[in-house]
C-alpha cells in the first residue's frame, strides 16, 4: 500500500488526548474526461477519487454512475430519512467535540446541534416516514447518551469525522471516504460508523437480514483501508453502530462488527482496481451501458426510456438537480 500524500495526517495516540475533529481539505480533483459526446451539452464532475457512493453506483448500473457521479444529479427532494439521519450525526460529532466542561453541558450541545440541523418542521402527518419526528430524534439522542456515557471507561475517540483519499497498492487507483469515528476499543484500534434505519432490528429475522449486509460490505472495507493508510498500522475492525426508528418501534441502537485480515483487504484492492478498468471503457468511449435487470428500482427510469438523447437530458433537468457529488461535505450515509 502507498500513503496518498493528499492526506497524510498524525492522529493522536495517547489515551489522555481530546478527540480531534480533523477537516482534511482534500482538493476535489476533476476528471478531464478524454470524449464527451454522450449529453455533452451537461457539464462534467467526476471525481478522480472514488469513495462508496460512486464504487456501488458504477456496480449498479454505469448509466446511473453516469448521471449521479459524472454529471451529479441527485434528486430535488431531500428524503425525511436522509434528514433524520444527517441529524443524529451531527449530535454523534458535536458530542465529541464539543468544549463544554461537563459531560451534561456536551449533551445540551449536542442536541441543540442535532435540532438546528433537523430543521423547524416536523413531516406531515399520512407521509412517508412521518414517525421521524423531532420527538424521535430527541429520544434517539438521548438513547445514545446513555450509551456513551456507560462506554467511556472502554473506548476512546480519537478523531471524528475523518477524510481520507489513499491510493491503492496498483499506484494509481485512488479511494476516498469520510469516516464518521476513529477509535480506541478496548485496546485496539478500530473505525466506528453510525448508520441509522427505518427497519424494525428488534425483529429477530430483521436483524439477522440486515446482519448480512455488514459483512462483506465495500463500505466499511474502504474505511478501514483508509484508517490503515492513515495510522500506518493495521486496522481489520469497524464497529457499525445501528439506530434504528421504525413506524411501531424504537429507537433503538445495536452494534454491529465489520472484520477484515490482511488477505482480505489485499483481494478488495485488486478487485477495485478491476472496477476502476471499467468505468475508465466507459469513460474512454463515452458509452455508459445500462444495466437493465436494476431499472425497476431506479430512479431515472424515466430518464432511460425517454425516446432520443435530447429527451432525456430534458428529463434529467425536469427531475433532478446538478450538483456535484462530493463526499467530503456531503458524507455517506443511507437509509
Amino acid at each position: 500500500m502507498k500513503f496518498s500524500d493528499l492526506s497524510t495526517i498524525k492522529l493522536p495516540h495517547q489515551e489522555d488526548d481530546e478527540p480531534k475533529e480533523l477537516k482534511v481539505r482534500i482538493p476535489l480533483e476533476i476528471i478531464k474526461p478524454p470524449k464527451q459526446e454522450f449529453m455533452a451539452a451537461f457539464n462534467r464532475t467526476e471525481p478522480v477519487s472514488r469513495d462508496h457512493t460512486a464504487i456501488i453506483a458504477a456496480k449498479f448500473c454505469k448509466r446511473y454512475y453516469f448521471y449521479t457521479i459524472v454529471l451529479g444529479f441527485t434528486s430535488k427532494l431531500t428524503p425525511q430519512f436522509f434528514k433524520f439521519g444527517k441529524a443524529y450525526h451531527r449530535f454523534r460529532e458535536v458530542l465529541e467535540i464539543s468544549k463544554e466542561e461537563t459531560e451534561q453541558k456536551r449533551y445540551e450541545e449536542a442536541i441543540m446541534a442535532s435540532i438546528k440541523t433537523y430543521g423547524k418542521h416536523d413531516p406531515l402527518a399520512g407521509a412517508e416516514f412521518d414517525f421521524l419526528t423531532r420527538e424521535r430524534l430527541l429520544r434517539s439522542n438521548k438513547k445514545a447518551f446513555e450509551i456513551v456515557k456507560k462506554e467511556r471507561a472502554n473506548v476512546k475517540v480519537l478523531a471524528v469525522e475523518q477524510s481520507f483519499e489513499v491510493f491503492l497498492s496498483d499506484g494509481k487507483t485512488r479511494r476516498g471516504g469520510k469516516a464518521d469515528q476513529f477509535i480506541s476499543y478496548g485496546g485496539r484500534k478500530a473505525g466506528r460508523d453510525f448508520k441509522t434505519t427505518s427497519k424494525d432490528l428488534s425483529n429477530p429475522r430483521t436483524k439477522a437480514y440486515y446482519e448480512r449486509g455488514i459483512n462483506p460490505n465495500d463500505q466499511f472495507t474502504g474505511y478501514m483501508v483508509g484508517l490503515t493508510h492513515l495510522t500506518g498500522e493495521f486496522v481489520g475492525m469497524l464497529v457499525v453502530e445501528v439506530l434504528f426508528n421504525s413506524k411501531k418501534s424504537g429507537p433503538g441502537i445495536i452494534p454491529f462488527l465489520s472484520t477484515l485480515t490482511p488477505w482480505l483487504m489485499a483481494q478488495w484492492e485488486k478487485e477495485q482496481s478491476v472496477v476502476e478498468d471499467m468505468i475508465s471503457i466507459a469513460r474512454d468511449r463515452d458509452i455508459w451501458p445500462m444495466e437493465e435487470k436494476n431499472c425497476a428500482f431506479c430512479a431515472f427510469r424515466s430518464v432511460c426510456k425517454s425516446g432520443t438523447e435530447q429527451a432525456q437530458m430534458d428529463q434529467l433537468k425536469k427531475e433532478f438537480i446538478q450538483r456535484p457529488w462530493d463526499y467530503k461535505n456531503l458524507g455517506e450515509d443511507n437509509d
